[in-house]
């Protein structure tokens, strides 16, 4: 539903109205992580864990506190990003408002799904941003489009809030059933402490990855061109089929690495390691390297003819996506054996990588070049992840692992 919702926004836009919109949503998002990253995490451990106890109080407090805390976090972010969109993209009034608002929004959608997965309706609370909200922004761009033929920036970051209404009460009366539990006393001061921290703590590294994600865009809607802009934005919505084996690798692995190293089975946790980097490498190798062959075309009959000049920054971005498959699940194994601190330092790395290639490329100004340094910021993050796997769990999760294990057997039978 995204990918569609990204074909007919750049479709209507054209390649500078979709870089001005991209990179504006960019800003937005990232504000909006900024605001809700930890709050979100902490509200699906802590309600879940609350609703196992049946502390309903303590869960409605949680919902309480946390809305409250969103509601001004959104707005300091609504108002950094409107700021961006102002003086950074020197874009309209019109338009820095509207984001500012859906800035604030998404990040209290990102709140409501998470509250929604702590009480067990997860399909429910993920759908919310994953499927009802594109969903809406697709039905209300048709109408847009049938109707007037073309768009503007402000018209589509318009319809992007009316999404946001709409998802919203799908999810708002299980939240507001939770809040509204009779209580006795309001949350004290120590558990506002440590929730603080904790939410703090959580949304670390989930902050760290966001920037990392929206930063070239923002980058380079304020310093290269629009039409830069547009391109480079095509080209990540592209990487979301290339990234499609690493994600679902990266979902469904987790509590499986956690349960095994629990039970200390390294034997099987190497067998899985190495049955997640085989899953993870081979079909990206194979998306990646139809994109390198035919990614131009396919980007001209997915999006116009205008978007093909974005093939080169696929490429890169495809072989970014084949080196972070080589990594495997080096993330999980590390949060099985809780050095989430590790993984932190390992975004961080990442980060400060892609922000040095980044400060380089606006003298190029090309969006290709934007894309090494995106490249080399994974790079650097795959590198450093595998080898502290490796380190501190004794198992090589990388696909290397697998012909050196393949290496061996066939050096015993001999």
């Amino acid at each position: 539903m995204a990918f569609l919702v990204g074909i007919q926004l750049a479709r209507g836009l054209g390649v500078a109205g979709y870089g001005l919109y991209g990179s504006a949503m960019a800003a937005a998002s990232l504000g909006a992580t900024f605001a809700a990253g930890g709050l979100k995490l902490q509200a699906t451990r802590d309600i879940s864990a609350f609703r196992a106890l049946e502390d309903h109080e303590s869960a409605a407090q949680l919902v309480g506190w946390s809305l409250k805390t969103i509601a001004m976090l959104g707005a300091a972010a609504a108002l950094a990003v409107g700021a961006y969109v102002i003086w950074g993209l020197e874009a309209s009034p019109i338009l820095a408002a509207s984001t500012m608002v859906v800035t604030a929004l998404i990040a209290l959608l990102a709140l409501v799904g998470a509250i929604i997965c702590g009480t067990g309706k997860v399909v429910l609370g993920q759908a919310l941003d994953t499927a009802i909200r594109p969903a809406a922004q697709s039905g209300l761009l048709w109408i847009a489009l049938l109707t007037l033929g073309v768009l503007k920036p402000e018209l589509a970051m318009g319809l992007t809030f009316l999404a946001i209404i709409m998802a919203l009460p799908f999810g708002w009366r299980i939240v507001w059933r939770l809040w509204r539990v009779p209580q006795t006393s309001s949350a004290s001061d120590d558990q506002k402490r440590g929730w603080r921290k904790a939410s703090i703590t959580m949304g670390f590294a989930t902050v760290i990855h966001a920037a990392e994600v929206a930063t070239p865009l923002i980058v380079i809607g304020a310093f290269s061109t629009l039409e830069q802009a547009g391109l480079f934005r095509v080209a990540t919505a592209i990487m979301v089929f290339s990234n499609l084996p690493i994600t679902m690798i990266t979902v469904m692995v987790p509590a499986m690495t956690s349960t095994l190293y629990q039970q200390q089975d390294m034997q099987q946790l190497g067998r899985l390691a190495r049955a997640a980097a085989f899953f993870m490498f081979f079909p990206t190798l194979a998306i990646a390297g139809c994109l390198w062959v035919f990614g131009g075309p396919l980007l001209a009959l997915a999006f116009g003819s205008d978007y093909r000049a974005a093939w080169p920054i696929v490429s890169v971005l495809a072989a970014a996506s084949v080196v972070n498959a080589v990594g495997g699940v080096s993330i999980s194994l590390l949060h099985a054996a809780r050095r989430d601190v590790v993984v932190a330092r390992a975004f961080g790395l990442s980060l400060a990588v892609t922000c040095a290639g980044l400060l380089i490329a606006t003298f190029d100004g090309r969006a290709v070049s934007f894309a090494i340094a995106v490249a080399a910021g994974i790079t650097s993050r795959t590198l450093f992840l595998a080898v502290s796997a490796h380190r501190i769990v004794a198992i090589d999760p990388t696909i290397m692992g697998i012909f050196r294990n393949m290496i061996r057997h066939l050096r015993d039978d001999t």
